[in-house]
C-alpha cells in the first residue's frame, strides 16, 4: 500500500537457529487529484440599482486514486460578485498532499449608466451694463450612480462665470469607475441689448453758399462711437466733411451699428442759406417817345435785360413788356430778379411819351359882314360854332365871343382857343364887320 512496508525473510534450521533478512518496500502516491466538470468563466451585468451580482454554477466533483483529504473553494454557487473579475479556485487535496486546483473567472460588468437630476433648461439673458457679457447662475444639478464608488461629476462652467455674448454650450458630465458616461447640457444665451455710444456729436450747421455756385463746402469733426462689445462694430455716414451741400437743409446722419445689430445714430443739419442776390444786366436806359398820330399814347421798345443767378430756379419779371403803349406822361419800367431764397433784384428805367400834337379846330366860320338896322349902332352876329378835338384830352376849348353876340360897328376878331391836357393849343379866328 501507499506508505512505506517492511519485507522480512527469515531462515530456521532443524535446530531452532534463524536467520532473517528485511528490507523496505515504499510506495509513493503522486498521482493528482482530478477534478470534472470546472465550469467556465462566467460574464454578468450589474442590474437594477445593485453594484453587484448574484452567480450560480454547477460545483466541479473531485477524485482521486486513493482516498481525498480535502475538497476546498474560494467561492460558491449563489455568491455575491462585485463589479469586475473574481478568480473563484477549487482546491483538491488527497491524503499525501497531492493538489489540484480549477480556476475559472466571475467578471461582472456595470452598464448602468450615471444619473444626473435637475439638469437646468436653456438660459437666455441680457448683457450686463457696458460689458460684452453677463454674469449666469443656476442651481448645479446632482449625479448619482448605482456604484456610487469613484463616481466622478464635472463641468465645463459652474454658477457664477461670466459668459460672454452668444451661445455657449454648458456641459455635466458624470462618469463611473466602469467609465459609463451620462451629461447633461443647456445652452446659456446672452444678447447685447446695449446700443453703441455717440460722442461728439455736431450741432446743426448754418452756412451760407459759396459766391457764385448754388452750395458750400462744409466741414466739422466726425463724432466717434464706442460699445460694449468691441468687435464687429461698423459706422457709415450719408455725407463726410468736406462734401458739397445744396442751398437748404440737409439731413446729416451717422449709423453705427454693432455685431448683434444694435444701432445707434447721430444727426444734425447743414443748412445751407443763398444770400447772394441775382444780377441784371444790359438794364435800358431811359426812353423818350412822342405820340403817334392820333393817339393819345406811343409803342416803346428796348432790349430785354438779361439775369445771372448762382442757383436755377431765378425768374424776371418786368412791369412792362416791349412793345408795350404807353400812355402820356412818364412811366417807370422795372425789371425784377427773384430768386429760389427770395433775394431780389431789380433795374428800372423810364418812358416818357410827350404829346406833341396840337388839338384840331373843325368848321371854323368865315369872316361875318352884317349891316346895323334902325336906330341902332350896332348888329347881332350869328355863326355856328367851331368844334375842336384833340389825340388826347381837351382842357379847355373858349372863345373871345359867342354866336347871337351884338358887335359894334367895324370888325372884330372872333378867336377860339383849343388848348389840350398838356398846353399844346390851336386858335381859330375869323372877324364880324358891322357896317353902319
Amino acid at each position: 500500500p501507499i506508505g512505506t512496508t517492511t519485507v522480512t525473510y527469515t531462515a530456521t534450521d532443524a535446530s531452532g537457529n534463524t536467520a532473517t533478512c528485511s528490507f523496505i518496500v515504499t510506495v509513493t502516491d503522486t498521482e493528482l487529484p482530478v477534478i470534472s466538470g470546472c465550469p467556465a468563466n462566467i460574464n454578468l451585468t450589474a442590474t437594477g440599482a445593485s453594484c453587484d451580482a448574484v452567480a450560480i454554477w454547477t460545483a466541479p466533483t473531485a477524485t482521486d486514486n486513493c482516498s481525498m483529504q480535502s475538497f476546498t473553494s474560494t467561492h460558491n454557487p449563489g455568491d455575491v460578485f462585485p463589479i469586475g473579475v473574481t478568480t473563484v479556485t477549487y482546491t483538491a487535496v488527497d491524503s499525501v498532499g497531492n493538489t489540484s486546483t480549477c480556476s475559472f473567472t466571475v467578471t461582472v460588468t456595470d452598464t448602468q449608466v450615471p444619473v444626473i437630476s435637475g439638469c437646468p433648461a436653456d438660459i437666455n439673458t441680457t448683457n450686463d451694463a457696458t460689458t460684452c457679457g453677463a454674469v449666469v447662475n443656476w442651481t448645479a444639478p446632482t449625479a448619482t450612480d448605482n456604484c456610487s464608488a469613484g463616481l466622478t461629476f464635472t463641468s465645463s462652467h459652474n454658477p457664477g462665470d461670466v459668459f460672454p455674448v452668444g451661445t455657449t454650450v454648458v456641459t455635466y458630465t458624470a462618469t463611473d469607475a466602469s467609465g459609463n458616461v451620462t451629461t447633461c447640457t443647456f445652452n446659456v444665451t446672452v444678447t447685447d441689448t446695449e446700443a453703441p455710444v455717440a460722442t461728439g456729436c455736431p450741432a446743426d450747421i448754418n452756412v451760407t453758399n459759396d459766391f457764385n455756385v448754388c452750395s458750400a463746402v462744409v466741414n466739422w469733426t466726425a463724432p466717434s462711437f464706442s460699445d460694449n462689445c468691441s468687435g464687429g462694430l461698423t459706422v457709415t455716414s450719408s455725407h463726410n466733411p468736406g462734401a458739397v451741400f445744396p442751398v437748404g437743409t440737409t439731413v446729416v446722419t451717422y449709423t453705427a451699428t454693432d455685431a448683434a445689430g444694435n444701432v445707434a445714430t447721430c444727426t444734425f443739419n447743414v443748412v445751407v442759406t443763398d444770400s447772394q442776390v441775382p444780377v441784371i444786366s444790359s438794364c435800358p436806359t431811359n426812353i423818350n417817345v412822342n405820340t403817334a398820330a392820333g393817339q393819345c399814347s406811343a409803342t416803346a421798345n428796348w432790349s430785354v435785360p438779361t439775369m445771372f443767378d448762382n442757383c436755377a430756379g431765378a425768374a424776371l419779371t418786368s412791369t412792362h413788356n416791349p412793345g408795350d403803349v404807353f400812355p402820356i406822361g412818364t412811366t417807370t419800367v422795372t425789371y425784377t430778379a427773384t430768386d429760389a431764397s427770395g433775394n431780389t433784384a431789380t433795374c428800372t428805367f423810364t418812358v416818357t411819351v410827350t404829346d406833341t400834337e396840337l388839338p384840331v379846330i373843325s368848321g371854323c366860320p368865315a369872316n361875318i359882314n352884317v349891316t346895323a338896322t334902325g336906330a341902332s349902332c350896332d348888329a347881332v352876329a350869328n355863326w355856328t360854332a367851331p368844334t375842336a378835338t384833340d389825340n388826347c384830352a381837351l382842357q379847355s376849348f373858349t372863345s373871345t365871343h359867342n354866336p347871337g353876340d351884338v358887335f359894334p360897328i367895324g370888325t372884330t376878331t372872333v378867336t377860339y382857343t383849343a388848348v389840350d391836357s398838356v398846353g399844346n393849343t390851336s386858335t381859330c379866328s375869323f372877324t364880324v364887320t358891322v357896317t353902319d
